[in-house]
């Protein structure tokens, strides 16, 4: 429950998360260049290598799928990222936010408190003016799928449909059910399950213990008190399937999964990929600090401690060690009945 507490954080601003991207996927029909921000272009180099590819008129029409993937700020830990859907027919470009939560909602804290929240996944037209976001120093990559025609069609018409209102909101759950899970099986969702095939027989080398809490061990009583509030469910070994729910995460798998195009041909998933802008937020920790050499030498002190008092002679001795005692029983009294 606590970790659903401490995942807020990295939603609170989601939905001017896919401004960012307004100028960052330009669909060529043919080889080139694609505009992104402030002038940079990716070049996409020809391969001696590459088969030689007729582009259809269904080509030209289907939608252009891309990931995109937010990293953290100093108050948003766990980052995020989005569908962009790119429809020529349509004319459109729409980002597909599943981090979407309010805290006007009727008895919000109340349903916080007990692991009951709401979320829901937004469509918005993207916006050319990122300024006010660039400023908040968050890293950015795109990341282009190689989707075929009839897959990004039904993923537009799926995204489409759930970003009705009746179909929007969802039950909100950090570790299994958030915005990057949601994302992942949308995706998968398109590719008739490869996805999760082949990320699901790949083990992780981490818990969810220790992504949440390297995510926020910047903050050291907010790590502590997450690392403290987590069951034993929260030491399982994961897949990378399941690791997947950090969006960093599904990044870097996603760009080692591989698919059959409409020809039958094995391609990578992802076709290209370019960080937009590196950002200015240090990147997360590649893992947790390791306080435990410290608390046992902080425990030692403390056993030491009382039994210096406690052979000690007079009152003050004594009345110093009941009340360093009774402290420290209150305390672990009390944190025992939190758990």
């Amino acid at each position: 429950m606590v970790a659903e507490s401490l995942a807020l954080l990295n939603s609170s601003r989601s939905v001017l998360y896919f401004i960012v991207v307004a100028a960052t996927i330009s669909v060529c029909a043919s080889a080139g260049e694609t505009p992104l921000l402030s002038g940079k272009t990716i070049s996409h180099e020809s391969r001696n290598d590459a088969p030689q590819v007729t582009i259809t008129s269904d080509q030209l029409s289907a939608p252009t799928v891309a990931l995109v993937t937010f990293g953290s700020l100093y108050w948003e830990r766990f980052g995020h990222n989005a569908i962009i859907i790119d429809d020529p027919a349509a004319g459109t470009r729409m980002a597909y936010n599943y981090g979407v939560f309010d805290f006007e909602e009727k008895h919000f804290l109340r349903n916080f408190a007990l692991g009951d929240v709401s979320y829901s996944l937004d469509a918005e037209p993207l916006d050319a003016d990122v300024a006010a976001f660039m400023a908040e120093g968050r890293s950015v990559t795109v990341q282009m799928l190689n989707l075929t025609p009839a897959q990004a069609r039904q993923l537009a018409a799926f995204l489409t449909w759930n970003a009705q209102p009746q179909n929007a909101v969802y039950r909100y759950d950090y570790f299994v059910n958030n915005c990057s899970t949601k994302v992942r099986d949308a995706l998968n969702r398109a590719l008739d399950g490869a996805l999760e095939r082949q990320l699901a027989r790949q083990s992780a080398p981490h818990t969810y213990r220790f992504d949440a809490v390297r995510l926020i061990s910047p903050d050291f009583w907010l790590a502590l008190g997450g690392d403290a509030v987590l069951g034993p469910k929260a030491d399982s070994k994961l897949s990378l399937w399941q690791e997947s729910f950090v969006p960093m995460v599904l990044s870097r798998a996603l760009a080692a999964v591989a698919v059959r195009d409409a020809n039958g041909q094995t391609l990578p998933l992802v076709s290209d990929e370019q960080v937009v802008e590196p950002g200015t937020v240090p990147p997360a920790p590649a893992a947790p600090r390791d306080f435990r050499l410290a608390f046992l030498a902080v425990g030692m002190g403390l056993a030491a401690l009382l039994l210096w008092l406690g052979q000690g002679k007079g009152r003050l001795y004594r009345a110093s060690f009941a009340l360093l005692a009774v402290a420290w029983w209150l305390i672990c009294g009390f944190t025992g009945l939190v758990l």
